[in-house]
């Protein structure tokens, strides 16, 4: 009876091995409670990848837009979005994370940043894609949006876990944590962000 229950697990991993390396992210993240990166770097890559108009003369460049916190953060983003644990971002992958990110209208991106054409965007194509990329006031707007659940006009700490947890992060972070990362944000000291606070956190790279 446990051989045959093992040859009937195994038949089904060969049969959907992508659901199933889903599955398992959603209970065993990469990521722990003290591996997340400030709302300030995950807000920065979010709003330059969700620029509509890709500066192609920096398309040879790697990581030249990041700071090395930054870069860490787009590490630890990268694995999230990663599902299936293959070391490349997949075109269902990319358009869940940009429908996240509050861009919804994804295209051609696969196209763009793929340039060895593995059909898949690895690290390095992924940071190029972030550098390639502006930051605007639309796609800064965008992003605001896309935290702010509610949609009062503010971010506040419970919709900071909601969204990082709809990226991808599958951990609780801890309350303390949360706040503390509104905080570092937070001019006014009232628990929340307005879109100013937030923008201005984002343009100066924080």
């Amino acid at each position: 009876l446990i051989f045959a229950m093992l040859a009937l697990i195994a038949s089904g991993i060969a049969a959907e091995p992508a659901a199933l390396h889903k599955g398992r992210h959603l209970l065993f993240s990469s990521g722990s409670a003290d591996d997340v990166p400030s709302l300030a770097t995950v807000g920065y890559i979010g709003a330059r990848l969700i620029a509509t108009v890709p500066d192609r003369r920096r398309l040879q460049t790697s990581s030249d837009c990041l700071t090395e916190s930054q870069y860490e953060g787009s590490e630890r983003v990268f694995r999230w979005v990663d599902v299936d644990w293959s070391g490349e971002l997949e075109d269902d992958e990319l358009q869940y994370m940009m429908t996240t990110l509050g861009e919804r209208y994804y295209s051609g991106m696969m196209d763009m940043y793929d340039a060895d054409g593995s059909g898949g965007l690895d690290q390095t194509e992924f940071v190029t894609a972030i550098c390639a990329n502006g930051l605007t006031d639309a796609n800064i707007q965008s992003l605001f949006n896309a935290f702010d659940s509610d949609g009062d006009g503010y971010i506040e700490a419970g919709e900071v876990q909601s969204f990082y947890t709809n990226l991808g992060f599958r951990r609780a972070i801890p309350s303390r944590t949360l706040e503390d990362m509104v905080k570092a944000v937070d001019a006014n000291g009232d628990g929340k962000l307005s879109y100013d606070e937030f923008a201005y956190a984002l343009s100066m790279g924080a």
